[in-house]
């Protein structure tokens, strides 16, 4: 029997790296982001609405004003919920399309779907494990000041709108802690892909 695992955490976590690795171990995977970057670049009906509900000057010819659209909505909370009334219920809808698809094609021993709002979304019934990716906070600021020129201002408002990172440990099968090296966590992401494929093994024999 195949996997279904959901991986989430907090901006900066490292989630994408982690997401990365196991694909490069060959395993499968899905990302919700890319879903979603997929739809405000092609999708019009999304495109239309969000210049509907924040300006045209938030769409271009070649998809969305990313920035613009960010500093609208991550300094106001009506904002953001209206984006994620367009976005959300089609990226939900794409996953669920992409893990019925894996578990009635069986041929991989484990799907794993990369979802930063899984637990805002309430999407944990959607998949047999949860995994967390989380960091400590000041090496979370570090990494996204380097790598995407963020604000320490914009960061924390970002950080602020997202569950956190106690409760999703809390709320997980499995927990990654990312405060090393790179070396460190392809260790981890290791051993987790070593986990999954006892997991299937054993759902295997369970099914039988």
């Amino acid at each position: 029997m195949s996997v279904v695992l959901g991986l989430t955490g907090g901006i900066g976590s490292g989630k994408s790296t982690v997401l990365a690795m196991l694909a490069e171990f060959g395993i499968e995977t899905v990302s919700a982001d890319e879903i979603n970057a997929g739809l405000l670049a092609k999708d019009e009906d999304v495109r239309r609405e969000i210049a509907e509900a924040f300006g045209e000057d938030t769409v271009t010819n070649d998809g969305i004003n990313k920035q613009k659209l960010a500093a609208i909505v991550f300094n106001d909370d009506g904002g953001r919920k209206k984006l994620e009334s367009i976005t959300l219920p089609r990226i939900i809808s794409e996953m669920r399309r992409r893990i019925a698809d894996f578990r009635s094609e069986k041929e991989s021993e484990a799907l794993v779907v990369e979802v930063p709002l899984l637990f805002e979304c309430h999407l944990e019934k959607d998949f047999d494990k949860i995994l967390s990716v989380v960091t400590e906070q000041r090496t979370r600021i570090d990494r996204l000041k380097n790598k995407r020129k963020m604000t320490e201002e914009d960061i924390l408002a970002r950080i602020s709108k997202q569950i956190a990172p106690e409760t999703q440990m809390a709320m997980s099968d499995y927990v990654i802690v990312n405060d090393g090296d790179p070396e460190s966590l392809r260790r981890k992401v290791t051993a987790l892909r070593d986990v999954l494929s006892r997991l299937s093994k054993q759902s295997g024999k369970s099914a039988n």
